[in-house]
């Protein structure tokens, strides 16, 4: 009988966490080591704060609005004990054109790319 090989996906551990303040806004870029049939598969998040005014809506009601990346995350980082409990929006790297494309998921790539959605969610008021 053969057996097929499996892909195991282990829990993602967290690399690295830059934590910065652009155009007035928190900013945050995290390194995602994300574990698959024992082979270390990093990958980038962004995230940057939303406004008040958008504290605790979700995303979806703002990627017609966003253009600098595709959002995939709304939501507050307190597991990564920021002092205050902020909403963010964000994206990540862990995509099949990343990979097609790996120097979409450096955190140097991500944290430029955090920066101009910061850029353009201040521009918009988001």
């Amino acid at each position: 009988m053969k057996i097929k090989h499996k892909l195991i996906e282990m829990p993602k551990e967290i690399g690295r966490i830059r934590i910065f303040k652009h155009k007035g806004r928190i900013c945050v870029v995290i390194e995602m080591l994300w574990m698959a049939s024992l082979k270390v598969s990093p990958y980038c998040n962004g995230y940057v704060e939303v406004s008040a005014k958008n504290k605790g809506k979700n995303y979806d009601n703002f990627i017609d609005r966003i253009e600098t990346d595709e959002l995939t995350f709304s939501g507050d980082l307190s597991r990564f004990n920021l002092g205050k409990k902020l909403w963010f929006f964000g994206f990540d790297s862990a995509h099949f054109w990343n990979d097609a494309q790996p120097e979409s998921k450096t955190f140097k790539s991500v944290k430029a790319r955090t920066s101009k959605l910061c850029e353009e969610m201040v521009k918009k008021g988001i």
